[in-house]
């Protein structure tokens, strides 16, 4: 006889296509009919053990899954994929959300290789893949570090997802976007921007500053990019009734510090402080680096001061330039100044730092 099905898990749940599940759904072959997958968690049924500290532990399908879904969102793919094959083991037969776990693990700690071999396997499996398996093979096209070969595959997979007729969500478009930009292909991003649109899709605040940072990024990222289509599409923002807010005016302080307009930046670095309170360390670093590029150290040394006034933690990028900026002019004494005010506010050094003040000695 099969033992009776206590209590009922978390279910999983998905929002705009990211994965949220704790607890997934799952299948076991000869199942009890009174007996519902979703129940599995609670239940001793076809058990794993595995030693821990001397002891047996006793683990159940939905503790297995449980701890695969655990491992994926801390994009620990090996791990996931471990949990995988002990639920495999004892006869387990995964839905659709298992999959899309290890894809979403495979696309935050893996390949995407990886992430397309599960979801190969899915349909091997004959289980149709949803947005969110869609959006996770995406999302890890865009981490390839080969921007045009990202653009191939996520066109391939566009028109492989219009062909299994699954609609494209926020975070689809947000992705392609965001793999147009990476290319400095700024005329694609906004070709998608437009197809969300047609989609009967609101733009959102994630959209526009995908939107900005491509515009940045147009040419590739040894260009300037284009700080007036970035600022053109901050305007559509405010005109769509969205707020400022943070994340798009970071991207624009990084939009005109890379187009060399310090004093774009420094505007939008104003704006940001009266309408935000995200202010964040990488636009105090954006500003530190573009006054050191130009040799304005002091200028450079005001926005360290006032990252510590505003109780923004400096990093080591905010160091960097300072040191790199003494090692090319031989300047040992500043380059060790600099270094020790560094270890002093408890930031580790690393490697690259340990580079830049050994360069002052060569």
């Amino acid at each position: 006889s099969h033992p009776p099905c206590s209590s009922r898990p978390p279910q999983p749940s998905s929002t705009d296509g990211r994965l949220t599940a704790l607890v997934q759904p799952c299948r076991l072959p000869n199942r009890p009919p009174h007996c519902s997958s979703k129940t599995l968690a609670a239940s001793t049924w076809s058990t794993v053990s595995r030693a821990t500290d001397g002891k047996e532990v006793t683990l159940g399908p939905g503790e297995l899954i449980t701890r695969l879904n655990s491992a994926a969102k801390k994009g620990k793919h090996k791990i996931a994929e471990s949990w995988f094959d002990k639920f495999m083991k004892i006869g387990g037969e995964p839905e659709i959300i298992t999959y899309n776990s290890l894809m979403h693990a495979a696309a935050k700690g893996g390949t995407f290789k990886q992430a397309e071999r599960w979801f190969n396997k899915m349909e091997v499996a004959r289980l149709d893949p949803d947005v969110i398996s869609f959006n996770s093979l995406l999302d890890a096209a865009a981490k390839k570090g080969e921007p045009e070969v990202a653009m191939k595959v996520a066109k391939r997979l566009r028109k492989r997802m219009a062909a299994s007729r699954v609609a494209p969500s926020h975070v689809t478009f947000a992705t392609l976007m965001n793999i147009a930009g990476k290319s400095g292909n700024f005329k694609k991003a906004m070709k998608w921007f437009q197809d969300m649109t047609e989609h009967g899709l609101n733009a959102s605040t994630i959209t526009f500053t995908v939107l900005i940072n491509a515009a940045a990024l147009q040419g590739g990222t040894r260009k300037q990019g284009n700080l007036d289509d970035a600022e053109e599409i901050y305007q559509r923002m405010l005109d769509a009734g969205l707020p400022p807010a943070g994340p798009p005016l970071n991207s624009l302080i990084t939009a005109a510090a890379r187009a060399g307009n310090i004093s774009a930046a420094e505007r939008w670095f104003r704006v940001l402080r009266e309408t935000s309170e995200q202010l964040q360390v990488g636009s105090f670093n954006t500003l530190i680096n573009a006054h050191v590029r130009v040799g304005n150290l002091a200028k450079a040394e005001s926005y360290l001061t006032s990252m510590s006034e505003a109780g923004v933690q400096a990093d080591e990028a905010s160091f960097g330039p300072f040191i790199s900026a003494c090692a090319k002019e031989g300047n040992v004494k500043d380059a060790e100044r600099w270094f020790d005010r560094m270890q002093t506010m408890r930031i580790r050094p690393s490697v690259v730092a340990y580079t830049q003040l050994l360069h002052c000695c060569a």
